[in-house]
C-alpha cells in the first residue's frame, strides 16, 4: 500500500478512533474484531495497522475517544495533521467519505478531503435514501443508501456474485487489468419504500454487483417508475 493509499485508510482509523461502536456498526459489522478483519481484508491489510493507526488517533489530546484500556501509541506528525484534517467533519461527513473511498480506493488523500469539504459526489454516482442521507452540494444533490456503504454486506455480496457488472457484463480486471481489480459498485435491489423496520440486508438476495454507469442509470426513473435490473438489461443496445 502506497502512501496515499494509506493516508486514506487514516480516514477509517479516525472515524474508529473517534466513534468506536458507533462507527463500527455505521459500516456493517456486529463487533469491533469483526470490523476490524472485515476492512482490513478489503484493503489487503493486516488487522493490526487499522487497530494501531486507531490507538495512535485515539491517543491524541484532541481525541473524542471514551475508550479505556488500550494501547496507547505515540502519536506521529502525520497523524497528528490527518487529525487536524478531519476534526472539523461530523460522523455523517466521515462516514461518506469512506464511502467514497470505497467505490475509489486509488483516489488521492487530497481528493478525499475536498469531496468531505464540499459534500460532493460525482453525479454519474446518484444514490438513493432517507432524507438524513442526503447531502447538498455547491452544484448537486446527492443521496446515498446506506445498504450499499455497508462494508460486509458488500463483500460477500461480490463474493457470491462475482466482481463483474450483472447487466452489461463489465469487468474492469479484464478491461483496466490491475488497475480495475476489485473495482464494482453494489446496488442495493429492495426499493426502500419497501422497507419495514428492523430491516437487515441480505447480502446474496437484495445486493448486487454492478458498474457506475449502470448503476447511475438504475437510480433513474422511466414514466415516473424504478427501473428492474432486467429493464435495464433489455434497454442496452451493444
Amino acid at each position: 500500500m502506497n502512501s496515499n493509499s494509506r493516508k486514506s485508510m487514516s480516514i477509517i482509523a479516525y472515524f474508529l478512533s473517534e466513534y468506536d461502536l458507533e462507527a463500527v456498526k455505521a459500516l456493517g459489522y456486529k463487533n469491533r474484531k469483526l470490523c476490524f478483519e472485515g476492512v482490513s481484508s478489503f484493503f489487503k491489510l493486516n488487522d493490526d495497522y487499522l487497530r494501531l493507526r486507531r490507538d495512535e488517533f485515539a491517543a491524541l489530546p484532541s481525541s473524542r475517544s471514551t475508550r479505556t484500556g488500550f494501547s496507547k501509541r505515540p502519536p506521529n506528525t502525520l497523524t497528528v495533521q490527518i487529525a487536524k484534517d478531519l476534526h472539523n467533519f461530523t460522523f455523517e461527513d466521515l462516514l461518506n467519505m469512506i464511502y467514497f473511498i470505497i467505490n475509489n480506493p486509488e483516489e488521492t488523500y487530497a481528493n478525499v478531503l475536498n469531496f468531505g469539504a464540499q459534500y460532493i459526489i460525482q453525479s454519474i454516482y446518484p444514490e438513493t435514501a432517507d432524507l438524513n442521507d442526503c447531502y447538498e452540494g455547491a452544484k448537486t444533490t446527492v443521496t446515498v443508501n446506506r445498504y450499499e456503504r455497508n462494508l460486509e454486506a458488500r463483500q460477500k455480496c461480490i463474493n457470491h456474485h462475482g466482481c463483474y457488472c450483472h447487466i452489461c457484463n463489465l469487468d474492469f480486471k479484464k478491461v483496466y487489468g490491475e488497475l480495475g481489480n476489485g473495482f464494482i459498485h453494489v446496488h442495493h435491489i429492495k426499493p426502500l419504500h419497501e422497507i419495514k423496520e428492523g430491516y437487515i440486508v441480505d447480502p446474496i438476495n437484495d445486493l448486487i454487483p454492478v458498474c457506475p454507469n449502470c448503476h447511475a442509470m438504475l437510480h433513474r426513473k422511466l414514466n415516473g417508475k424504478n427501473i428492474t435490473i432486467d429493464e435495464l438489461k433489455d434497454m442496452i443496445t451493444f
